[in-house]
């Protein structure tokens, strides 16, 4: 890392890697929640929730990236998730019509070919801060590993950084297990404006 370092790379956090084998029950949804493919007429609901709940996040944690464009890049992630036909989304919406919450997924038909074995990953997930702990987070993982195990997917992989307790808390609930970490390190080759850190324990 201090090598990486003097070479003009930043540190930009600690990721944890999990994995689980898809077998057994995935649980009922919540009386009140309905699980719904994504729709384009959701996505700025959606957009809004990523910037609401990514606030610690590898491009959060760099100090060359103004806040409005991490939100940016979160946002155009979803969208592009959303239109890739080897990306999967789902919705999270309250009876009432209130999207709660997100979650998208992919393919990885490279290895897959090379290891004969259906793999897949949980790439990005969001939800309402007035609906966090109360189980859609859960839900929408629980479900979209519903339909990878369709799809005939074994294994899923999913990462998230070191210090995500509430989600690291959900994969457990739901058997992922943790099986590797990484150290996140950017190196810009155009040196931008630097911004004021996000928060006091930002890296300098």
């Amino acid at each position: 890392v201090q090598g990486l370092e003097q070479a003009g790379f930043r540190y930009g956090g600690g990721e944890i890697v999990c994995t689980v084998e898809l077998a057994g029950d995935l649980g009922e949804a919540p009386p009140d929640v309905q699980v719904v493919t994504m729709t384009n007429a959701h996505l700025p609901a959606a957009q809004r929730i990523a910037a609401d709940t990514h606030a610690h996040n590898r491009f959060a944690y760099d100090v060359h990236f103004e806040r409005e464009r991490v939100d940016r890049v979160w946002g155009e992630l979803l969208a592009r998730q959303l239109a890739d036909p080897g990306s999967g989304t789902l919705v999270a919406e309250h009876t009432d019509g209130t999207l709660l919450g997100f979650i998208t997924w992919c393919r990885n038909r490279r290895l897959e070919a090379r290891t004969g074995r259906g793999l897949g990953s949980l790439d990005f997930i969001g939800v309402r801060h007035d609906r966090q702990s109360r189980g859609v987070g859960d839900l929408l993982n629980r479900r979209a590993l519903q339909v990878l195990r369709r799809e005939g997917v074994e294994r899923v992989t999913v990462r998230t950084m070191i210090t995500n307790y509430e989600a690291l808390s959900v994969l457990r609930k739901i058997g992922m297990r943790v099986t590797a970490s990484n150290q996140l390190l950017h190196r810009w080759l155009e040196r931008p404006q630097t911004r004021t850190p996000l928060c006091p324990e930002d890296p300098q």
